[in-house]
């Protein structure tokens, strides 16, 4: 009975029920769509300027350079001049004569015209002041002495000896005193006796006389021949004169000078040899006798013979020469003045005026030598020694900076740091300083930062040396600088040779040259942009196109007419420090895909990656999403004509404006790694 009654309930079930369908089942078909990887160093490529910075930092590089600058005429002495003046006061005269005078035996004794031509005793006898005659005149009319002595040789050719002889020269006019010689204690019969007298500051004027006083012992009560023209004869020579005028007939009149001629330049110099230039001499002689002067500088050497530098002039009276000695053959041997002291060149100075040719002359402290010596076209091979602080201007360069204070994809520039990184290649052989100015301009703005740095030398082999010299935001105002966002800006730079110790060599050819590079890590805001990543194609072919094996994608128009679900699987990893949005555009045109797409999917909402205190990003964020086509999508698939149709599907990346200004490095990246699902469900009767 109960399995009637199931068999019956089954039938009734049975005839109630459609009849049985065909079996069906889905097959996924997976199409890759994107695989990209969008870094930062990619976004900064589309920018002019912005470039990678060493440790992956995005930001800005400036460059310049300074000219090799040869160091060249280093020293030219050109301010080194002097003015000497040589006067009666620095000649000397070895003797003139100041003539011979006589005074006769009847002038000093009473009884000589009596007895004489007799043979008699002489009495004792006194004589005073007794004026003589001039048997010779004297070279001189007049002479004022600046300095010289007297010699008074006494000779006695009287039959008596005489004692306490005492000379005057008396003055005719006024009867003054000019000179009080010494008294000769005694002077004997046949000889002379002589005294000395200081003549300095004494005026012998034109009339003038020599007395004569003293006494004689007599012969003793012996006779003796007596004649009344037996006379003492005085003779006068001036030595080791100097006068300050006089009329006279002047022998030769020496000098010798000994002078130091300062250099200007700030240098201690030990030895220097010269590519130029002349030492002129300027003389004039202003005396109305010929003039011969030796000019010698005993630390110039010829550089062949090794012969001290003479230079010899001779002048006529009145006359004005000009000679040049060439000073390229010629090495300077020096003793370098101490630190803060001044460099000197001894030069010493001989000559003398010829003889008047027993003509008299008026002289007197007008006449006299001009020499004016100057350094003039001076051109410096090698130096050695120490200089003090020598500038060397290296020149101005203008560069554009290329600074934009707006790009296209990073906004709003942001500078928090800065280097000045400069490299200086010379060859100097002494310590010097480098000095630059640097200044940017913007709109009529300026702003200037200074660079000075000690540069010591790094050998003596004359091989260019690298000195690095930085500069950034905690040493300078370079951020003064940077943040003007000049247009265009300068450098004027100078070295400073020496330190004013050092003893180094320096040398003409030797040179200094810079190049220097800003680099400015920026922090930037990012614009709102849309980044197409990658862009597929699928080909529908129509449905009774045979299958193609092209390597495309490609599906029928009679499995997309089968499909189901249509679905996008995307994994995105955000290394960057903002957040972003990914998209999928879905259109048969691709020149219209990015703004007018026929489908669109998403958005996937991708967080910013996790940063340390540096803002620098340490993890990326990470997600995976899967984004279904609508009913009213999956169409976009479809094809009803005669050949393939093809869907484009676009990967765009939208990056909002960032609110602030973040850092980012050329590490940072947005990757999306996407492909297209497409379930198709399948019958067994069709499959």
């Amino acid at each position: 009975m109960k399995k009637k009654l199931l068999f019956c309930l089954f039938l009734f079930t049975a005839c109630s029920l459609e009849s049985p369908k065909t079996p069906s089942w889905d097959i996924p078909l997976n199409i890759p769509l994107a695989d990209k990887n969008y870094t930062v160093e990619e976004m900064a490529e589309s920018e002019e300027d912005i470039i990678v910075l060493e440790e992956g930092l995005i930001g800005f590089q400036l460059h310049g350079d300074l000219e090799k600058t040869v160091i060249g005429n280093f020293i030219t002495l050109s301010g080194t001049n002097a003015q000497y003046n040589i006067g009666l006061e620095r000649m000397g005269i070895s003797d003139i004569s100041g003539g011979v005078d006589e005074f006769l035996f009847d002038q000093l004794y009473d009884n000589a015209e009596r007895d004489h031509a007799k043979i008699e005793p002489v009495l004792p006898f006194q004589f005073q002041n007794i004026r003589g005659t001039k048997l010779e005149d004297s070279d001189f009319t007049f002479v004022a002495l600046n300095s010289g002595w007297a010699l008074l040789t006494v000779t006695n050719n009287l039959p008596v000896n005489l004692k306490n002889v005492v000379l005057i020269l008396i003055e005719e006019t006024t009867g003054i005193e000019i000179i009080h010689a010494p008294v000769i204690p005694a002077v004997n019969v046949n000889d002379s006796s002589s005294v000395s007298v200081d003549l300095s500051g004494k005026v012998v004027p034109p009339a003038s006389h020599w007395t004569l006083s003293g006494e004689s012992p007599g012969s003793g009560g012996e006779p003796v021949p007596i004649n009344q023209s037996d006379a003492v004869r005085l003779s006068t020579k001036i030595k080791e004169v100097n006068i300050s005028k006089a009329n006279s007939v002047l022998p030769e009149m020496r000098f010798e000078q000994f002078e130091s001629l300062l250099l200007e330049e700030k240098v201690g110099m030990e030895e220097v040899a010269f590519q130029k230039g002349f030492l002129e001499w300027q003389v004039e002689n202003r005396f109305p006798l010929v003039i011969d002067i030796d000019f010698s500088v005993d630390v110039f050497k010829h550089k062949i013979t090794g012969q001290s530098l003479i230079q010899s002039v001779h002048l006529d009276p009145w006359e004005e020469k000009t000679v040049r000695v060439d000073l390229s053959d010629y090495v300077a041997y020096l003793t370098a003045a101490s630190p803060n002291s001044s460099q000197t060149v001894p030069v010493q100075i001989t000559g003398g005026t010829l003889g008047s040719n027993e003509i008299k002359v008026n002289i007197n402290s007008s006449h006299e030598i001009i020499v004016d010596v100057t350094f003039t076209g001076v051109e410096v091979d090698y130096c050695k020694g120490w200089i003090d602080h020598y500038e060397k201007d290296l020149g101005t360069t203008e560069e554009q900076s290329d600074l934009p204070s707006r790009t296209d994809d990073l906004e709003n520039v942001e500078f928090k740091s800065a280097l000045l990184h400069i490299r200086l290649t010379n060859t100097l052989q002494v310590p010097f300083i480098f000095e630059s100015e640097i200044t940017g301009y913007n709109d009529g703005k300026a702003v200037s930062f200074f660079v000075s740095e000690q540069v010591y030398p790094t050998g003596t082999d004359g091989n260019p040396a690298d000195f690095i010299i930085e500069y950034d935001h905690n040493n300078s105002t370079i951020l003064d600088f940077v943040n003007l966002l000049p247009e265009t800006y300068t450098a004027k730079s100078r070295v400073l040779l020496g330190d004013g110790q050092t003893i180094g060599y320096l040398a003409s050819d030797q040179f200094v040259e810079t190049d220097f590079t800003f680099t400015i890590p920026a922090k930037v805001k990012f614009n709102e942009q849309t980044v197409v990543l990658d862009t597929s194609k699928i080909l529908v072919d129509p449905e009774d196109m045979p299958a193609h094996d092209s390597g495309e994608n490609r599906v029928s128009a009679e499995t997309t007419e089968k499909m189901s679900t249509a679905e996008i699987l995307a994994s995105v990893t955000n290394h960057l420090p903002i957040g972003c949005k990914v998209f999928f555009h879905l259109d048969h045109d691709s020149t219209q895909i990015v703004d007018h797409p026929q489908v669109v999917l998403g958005p996937i909402e991708i967080i910013a990656g996790k940063t340390n205190m540096q803002g620098r990003v340490v993890q990326a964020s990470e997600q995976q999403v899967v984004l279904k086509i609508s009913k009213d999508g999956i169409e976009i698939f479809s094809n009803n004509s005669r050949g393939p149709i093809p869907v484009f599907i676009a990967t765009v990346l939208k990056i909002p404006e960032s609110p602030q200004t973040v850092q980012v490095y050329s590490e940072d990246y947005i990757q999306v790694v996407s492909l297209a699902r497409i379930i198709v469900k399948l019958d067994k009767e069709n499959s």
